[in-house]
């Protein structure tokens, strides 16, 4: 951010003509504008892929906004306060995310286990197939449940590690995890 940029002063301005309901879009910009650096640091901390930076960058923008309103200068620098705020909604953003995107996990029956001679397309008993996903389902934790869908998604292990921000090692220990948990349940 700008060293010389007066984020008190434009705050201030931004308050004072939303209250006398004028135009005050040049002012916001400015701030957004001063800020840019610092939201592209912080998206640049995340280990996700690029295609996902630029969504970031755009909730960092609607942080600052945020900010603008919700600032008071007793409690913290604008810049200290700011910063703040974008890396929240960023993590808010990677969260909601993953939940919105892989909300629809009960249905396991996706699952390619390409190294095992079983699927669950193979159980003869759909009964109990349904039962079987429904076990494994509230055994996994919502990291594993994530890593599924991102295997099912086509994604590889780096992208899987790097979007869940664990190694490439705890990506394939949580599969080899589940698998040995989806062999125990049609196995016994």
């Amino acid at each position: 951010m700008a060293k010389d940029f007066d984020f008190k002063n434009y705050i201030q301005i931004v308050k004072q003509k939303k209250q006398a309901n004028e135009d005050y879009e040049k002012e916001i910009s400015l701030i957004v504008a001063n800020c840019e650096k610092y939201i592209c640091y912080n998206a640049n901390l995340f280990n996700i892929p690029e295609f996902y930076k630029d969504d970031l960058k755009q909730e960092g923008r609607m942080a600052v906004i945020e900010a603008v309103w919700a600032y008071d200068e007793k409690y913290a620098a604008f810049p200290t306060f700011v910063s703040t705020c974008i890396r929240n909604r960023m993590n808010d953003y990677i969260s909601r995310y993953l939940k919105k995107k892989f909300k629809d996990f009960d249905d396991i029956s996706n699952i390619v286990l390409e190294d095992d001679k079983f699927s669950i397309t193979d159980l003869e008993s759909k009964t109990f197939a349904k039962e079987c996903v429904e076990m494994l389902n509230k055994q996994l934790t919502e990291e594993e449940k994530n890593i599924i869908h991102l295997i099912n998604q086509g994604f590889s292990y780096k992208e899987i590690s790097n979007l869940l921000n664990i190694t490439q090692k705890d990506v394939d220990n949580k599969l080899q995890k589940i698998k040995k948990q989806y062999k125990k349940l049609i196995n016994p």
